[in-house]
């Protein structure tokens, strides 16, 4: 069938936003295939070939099909290129693409039309998605990673003790400083346990404070002797860049009975 031709009456578009995972790896793709005198080939099914290149004459195609059984009416056909042979978005990598198109047995025709843009595929400029492997050392600018950007920093401190203060002179139980350089959300637990030494009840304040403010505090109260509580202070405050200390203090209410206390706090940054 060599006397056939095509006009081509939808514009094949590159669409950048095939390599995406939600996207079908298809293009739709309109034409005319037309006799030498201009008229419309008959009404029929035909085998239709489709490539793309990266050169406008000669070479190896970068992906093909051939569709057996396209149906032509008036001479126009509608297809999904890449319904066949997926198209891998590799070919996409190319600056220049053209594309051309065989019917049956006949040679491929020319010239081979050149791939254009749409308009949403400018955007491919803003990636939608990273390929695996995309970003290398080249493309990380300097100085624009750092400890503070890569993982949450935790710290942990623990501390015990067979004896409590009173109130008007809380004790510092567990102790941590923080520099951050810039401002972040920092995340503190505590989980004081205490243990009433004596025959009679007591209570026990304990607090987190950070730069010397009050951040949480609780209140415990032991009935009788070898009564044991343990509670969790939680918060979860933003500070800003520079030094910053937390502290988990505690204290007793009433000054002649005994307890012991252990503890852990932890501290995480971002």
């Amino acid at each position: 069938m060599k006397t056939v031709s095509v006009i081509t009456t939808v514009a094949l578009m590159l669409i950048s936003s095939i390599a995406l995972a939600d996207v079908p790896p298809m293009i739709n793709y309109q034409g005319k295939l037309l006799q030498p005198s201009g008229a419309p080939v008959a009404d029929g099914t035909y085998s239709l070939g489709f490539a793309i290149h990266n050169i406008a004459t000669g070479g190896t195609a970068l992906w093909s099909e051939t569709n057996p059984s396209v149906q032509v009416k008036g001479g126009l056909f509608a297809v999904m290129l890449g319904s066949v042979v997926n198209i891998p978005s590799s070919v996409f990598n190319n600056t220049s693409l053209f594309f051309g198109i065989k019917v049956g047995s006949d040679p491929e025709m020319t010239p081979r039309q050149q791939i254009a843009s749409s308009a949403f595929a400018f955007r491919s400029s803003v990636a939608g998605t990273v390929d695996d492997s995309a970003i290398t050392t080249t493309k990380i600018a300097a100085g624009s990673i750092t400890p503070e950007k890569l993982s949450r920093r935790v710290t942990s401190v623990s501390g015990q003790d067979t004896s409590l203060p009173t109130m008007n002179n809380l004790a510092d139980l567990a102790t941590v400083t923080i520099t951050p350089t810039q401002s972040e959300v920092i995340t503190v637990i505590a989980s004081p346990a205490y243990q009433d030494n004596v025959e009679q009840p007591f209570m026990v304040h304990a607090r987190i404070e950070v730069d010397g403010q009050l951040v949480t505090h609780s209140d415990y109260a032991f009935a009788a002797a070898g009564y044991s509580d343990q509670r969790v202070l939680t918060a979860v405050l933003t500070v800003g860049a520079g030094s910053h200390v937390i502290k988990l203090r505690s204290g007793k209410y009433s000054p002649n009975v005994m307890g012991s206390y252990n503890t852990q706090m932890t501290v995480t940054e971002g």
